[in-house]
């Protein structure tokens, strides 16, 4: 299997990337927690942007895992391994 692991995906440029990889890949997954409706408020939420993703994509699995929190990432890279391409 081959798998795309995107950060920020859901961000404008992490959105437009899985948008852009989906395609090319067995299986895009995404990471993302969302700081920007901590930062800015619930108007600013990119939970929307996820939602889209999932409906669009059927080969999207989103992570709510925070990139600084490094055991949650080791369990995603130990769940992918070898088969995370990029």
């Amino acid at each position: 299997m081959k798998i795309c692991l995107i950060t920020g995906s859901a961000g404008l440029i992490g959105s437009e990337s899985v948008d852009f990889f989906a395609s090319k890949f067995d299986l895009i997954v995404g990471i993302d927690n969302d700081m920007r409706q901590y930062f800015f408020g619930g108007e600013a939420s990119t939970g929307w942007n996820v939602q889209r993703l999932q409906e669009n994509y059927s080969n999207y699995k989103h992570y709510n895992i925070d990139i600084r929190d490094q055991k949650s990432l080791q369990k995603v890279f130990e769940e992918y391994g070898q088969d995370i391409a990029l």
